[in-house]
């Protein structure tokens, strides 16, 4: 097989004053941009958010919600609009309303790429790894070595791929999944921190015959777009901040997408007209 052309990586141009501040949740009191007006009654030794301290700032930055940074990323995305070859696929839970929004707007077929993160033993939050549909897993060994020993892991990836089996049949309710094969495949989350979800969804998607893999995220860490780039054809991020902490930093409202809702969208979008088979069974 040939050697893969060099991705397109397409950050859209902001504001200077967007990246000034970090995304910290919080600025300690030595910091000379805490002027007295800003620390009001909370007094010099109180800590106050950077939303709190910059509203306008803020304002810039973030994404009021999913479907707002949805709407964000189909504006960065219109060259595939209504393309008969391609299709949108969200990764579970977060990502779903933000493919959705996508996938509404250019007018595309949307199903999901189930994924599922390998949690650091006690840091639930912290993925050393992840795992997707067709025995796909990502692992990054120098943090699974420092924060897993061999037992956690087998014991963690078993879980997992269990849970990755029950959901695919949850949010699918007995349909079966979209056809990708020879098509351009747009992969979308809601924001990507360490990009081990997307790199297994983009090689999930290599495995089921895409054509073309296009990873498309509202906000992302530095290293995680090098990540992506590497793996996928293309990658969209509307936002990629200088100083990046997480996600959920970049959004006014990331409530927890439960299963539900996630359930409701596919099933939503599986009632406008399809432009494409599903896979064989």
């Amino acid at each position: 097989m040939g050697a893969r052309s060099a991705p397109i990586v397409h950050i859209p141009e902001i504001p200077e004053t967007s990246t000034r501040f970090p995304t910290t949740d919080v600025l300690f009191p030595e910091d000379p941009r805490l002027t007295p007006d800003i620390l009001g009654e909370r007094g010099p030794h109180e800590r106050r958010t950077w939303r709190e301290s910059f509203p306008e700032l803020a304002a810039m930055n973030d994404f009021s919600n999913r479907t707002d940074a949805g709407r964000t990323l189909a504006d960065l995305l219109t060259a595939y609009r209504e393309r008969e070859d391609a299709i949108v696929l969200g990764l579970p839970r977060g990502g779903v309303p933000v493919a959705f929004e996508v996938s509404k707007r250019l007018n595309l077929p949307l199903d999901v790429m189930v994924v599922r993160k390998l949690r650091a033993p006690g840091q639930p939050e912290l993925a050393v790894g992840a795992i997707a549909s067709g025995g796909i897993s990502v692992l990054n060994e120098d943090l699974a070595s420092l924060l897993c020993d061999p037992v956690q892991l087998r014991a963690e990836l078993q879980h997992q791929n269990q849970e990755l089996q029950h959901r695919e049949n949850l949010y699918r309710n007995g349909r079966l999944p979209l056809d990708i094969k020879r098509r351009a495949v747009i992969l979308v989350d809601d924001g990507a921190a360490t990009g081990a979800s997307m790199r297994a969804a983009i090689r999930a998607a290599r495995k089921f015959g895409a054509a073309r893999v296009i990873a498309a995220v509202p906000v992302a860490s530095s290293d995680a777009v090098t990540q992506l780039s590497a793996e996928a054809d293309e990658v969209v991020c509307a936002l990629q901040p200088d100083f990046f902490q997480s996600v959920a930093d970049w959004y006014r409202d990331f409530e927890q997408t439960d299963d539900s809702e996630v359930t409701a969208l596919i099933a939503q979008s599986r009632g406008r007209p399809q432009r494409i088979a599903h896979a064989e069974h």
